[in-house]
């Protein structure tokens, strides 16, 4: 990283030391050095509306280029662990580790999953689903779907997944789902590269 690493190591909180940084690396997907480029993005997003050096959800859509919806703070959530409404650096990077290329399947699933679960209680029910679901099309001005076809989809979707047929998708069932359909995964895709290649 020549210049720009020593640099950003002056950046650096001092919660944020070199041992810090490799037991982070450790955790993620991440090498040290490319947490320490990763902070520099997440001081730049944190101190967009406040100098806080904490992401609002108004930062996190701003930085991400997303719509103020529902869904868009469902993402935040899943982001947001402690429940804070704000994202911290460490919730930062273990998620954007989830959605980057070199996580497995079963990280992207605990974090998609984290998405649809809305009331946290390890399972995810029909109205759950559906209200995923009506909050990622609210957005898309190229899909409309009726209520109708809204319940058929989500009904489509518990016949296939919910294998014990108990009203309700628990995370080893969506995760066996995932296996076979990848593509279910969508909502947790982030080209994190190009953050690396900005801030080159």
């Amino acid at each position: 990283m020549g210049a720009h690493g020593s640099k950003s190591k002056k950046g650096l909180k001092k919660k944020y030391t070199k041992s810090s940084l490799e037991s982070l690396a450790k955790m993620t997907h991440f090498t040290p050095e490319q947490i320490e480029t990763l902070y520099i993005h997440f001081k730049s997003i944190s101190n967009s509306d406040s100098s806080d050096n904490k992401i609002s959800v108004k930062e996190f859509e701003q930085a991400l280029g997303l719509p103020s919806t529902a869904f868009t703070r469902r993402i935040f959530s899943a982001f947001d662990t402690d429940g804070s409404a704000e994202i911290e650096f460490d919730e930062f990077i273990l998620g954007l580790s989830a959605m980057s290329p070199q996580a497995t399947i079963e990280e992207k699933a605990q974090f998609c999953f984290g998405v649809y679960d809305i009331d946290g209680n390890g399972s995810i029910e029909k109205e759950e689903l559906k209200q995923i679901l009506t909050f990622s099309l609210s957005g898309n001005e190229s899909v409309h779907l009726s209520e109708a076809q809204i319940n058929a989809v989500v009904d489509s979707t518990f016949k296939q997944m919910d294998s014990d047929g108990n009203g309700g998708i628990s995370f080893d069932e969506f995760l066996a789902a995932a296996n076979k359909n990848p593509a279910i995964l969508s909502c947790v895709n982030l080209k994190v590269d190009d953050i690396f290649n900005k801030n080159k």
